[in-house]
């Protein structure tokens, strides 16, 4: 259930109440996305298991050591690389395995070391065709995370997404073409608010189970 936590007298005649649809992570930005069942949120600690790992571009300035936010461009993701969209991934938070499969075939990397980022690395780039000389490395610099909600912020690359369906159900019905919910890559998917109407809790504080988050905006090409 979502609601508002002491919405303004301009907004009481809203609909206040919304349910959770869906609930998703995406362990390596730009690859699948993962369903949950359930997830326990931690102030200022993101959402669980999401974009943990990154596929990093050659030459891009990242420092595991001393990781700070990037834009999106500097990581493989599916508006440059399209094939990402053929292939399936999963990735099991207890083994650290990461499973990658396409077609053709099916591969195994365990990722919670070098030679296994290596690898997962070399193989998506085969799949890919990249070159050697800009092969991605896979990274994982906990507790950072490689969002792109602010490339200025690091508190805010844990910040968590949620998109309203109904939002989206709309934007298809004007457009006169399904939009896939999945495209935006979101956390948290709603429904129950009226479309749009998301764009009023902007600066304000709503409440998910007992969970209480603090809304903010940005666009669906900032997505990661």
């Amino acid at each position: 259930m979502i609601r508002y936590t002491n919405p303004p007298r301009e907004m009481r005649e809203f609909n206040v109440n919304g349910t959770v649809n869906n609930l998703y992570c995406y362990p390596i930005k730009g690859l699948s996305a993962q369903s949950l069942e359930a997830v326990s949120l931690v102030q200022g600690e993101g959402f669980p298991s999401d974009r943990v790992y990154g596929l990093v571009r050659p030459k891009s300035g990242f420092d595991p050591e001393n990781p700070k936010p990037l834009p999106k461009t500097k990581f493989l993701m599916l508006a440059r690389e399209e094939a990402l969209s053929l292939i399936d991934t999963n990735f099991d938070n207890e083994t650290g395995t990461l499973m990658i499969r396409s077609d053709q075939q099916s591969a195994y990397f365990d990722i919670t070391t070098k030679s296994g980022c290596a690898s997962a690395s070399w193989f998506l780039s085969d799949f890919l065709g990249i070159s050697p000389k800009l092969q991605p490395t896979l990274y994982s610099s906990k507790p950072h995370r490689f969002t792109d909600v602010s490339v200025v912020s690091a508190a805010m690359m844990n910040s968590v997404s949620l998109i309203n369906l109904d939002s989206v159900n709309y934007l298809s019905e004007q457009i006169g073409h399904p939009v896939e919910p999945a495209r935006f890559r979101g956390n948290i998917l709603f429904s129950g608010l009226a479309p749009f109407s998301e764009l009023d809790l902007v600066g304000k504080l709503i409440e998910i189970g007992e969970v209480r988050l603090k809304v903010g905006q940005f666009y669906a090409s900032q997505l990661p």
